[in-house]
């Protein structure tokens, strides 16, 4: 009989934590902002120019899809650059993404496998953000696919906001892929944003980021116990 109880006030203990957490974290995420790109009137105006780190770790099919779809944007060719990250790549998926001229290939090998996007996107900035000549930057993970206006929105929406997230989404139109958009709004929109409102998190933690140079030289980096760097 004890045991039964204890058991069930540790059950309704946790019930109690988990509902009062997420209440707190829903209530912070109104403090923000969102926009839906998608529905947005857009114009051209002053074009910026942007600096885009792709993210890849043995994935060179999908990049080399990212890399031709950004070359095929409909947004002028010397406003922006293409950077790839190799982070502890094997040679058969570093020797496809050598092909592409115009990009920028920078390979990390280390003794972590892989060392992790967040750490590569530190490792990257390190050694670039000082002398990089960009407005903003976008990261990007190698897995996503893009529309031929996403620099252009990109542009558009940094007239509004020095910080822009992306929700990932599924295109094709089944059951599943409704519930799992649904899903990743509800973490983009509520419990992620809420969670960096509430210092609980970080609103880096997403597939797509574009954020201005200004105010990417204010963020600081936390030096991990095995040498290397991430966002803090």
């Amino acid at each position: 009989m004890i045991l039964a109880d204890i058991v069930l006030w540790t059950l309704f203990s946790f019930l109690t934590y988990f509902v009062l957490y997420r209440f707190v974290i829903i209530f912070h995420s109104s403090k923000g902002r969102l926009n839906n790109i998608e529905k947005r009137d857009y114009q051209a105006k002053v074009l910026k120019k942007f600096t885009v780190v792709i993210y890849s770790h043995n994935n060179s099919q999908k990049v080399k899809n990212l890399i031709e779809a950004f070359q095929g944007q409909k947004y002028d060719k010397e406003k922006y650059s293409l950077n790839v990250l190799l982070d502890n790549c094997n040679n058969e998926n570093t020797k496809l993404l050598e092909i592409f001229g115009g990009t920028r290939l920078w390979r990390i090998n280390t003794d972590i496998k892989p060392l992790g996007k967040y750490k590569a996107f530190a490792w990257l900035l390190e050694r670039v953000r000082a002398f990089e000549n960009t407005n903003a930057f976008i990261f990007i993970d190698g897995d996503c696919k893009i529309k031929k206006d996403f620099l252009e929105k990109a542009n558009m929406c940094l007239n509004d906001a020095s910080v822009v997230c992306g929700e990932t989404i599924r295109r094709k139109n089944y059951l599943f892929n409704k519930l799992l958009n649904l899903r990743n709004k509800m973490m983009s929109r509520s419990i992620r944003l809420g969670r960096a409102h509430f210092r609980l998190g970080n609103v880096i933690d997403t597939n797509v980021l574009v954020i201005r140079q200004d105010i990417l030289e204010k963020i600081e980096f936390e030096t991990l116990e095995d040498g290397y760097e991430e966002y803090e």
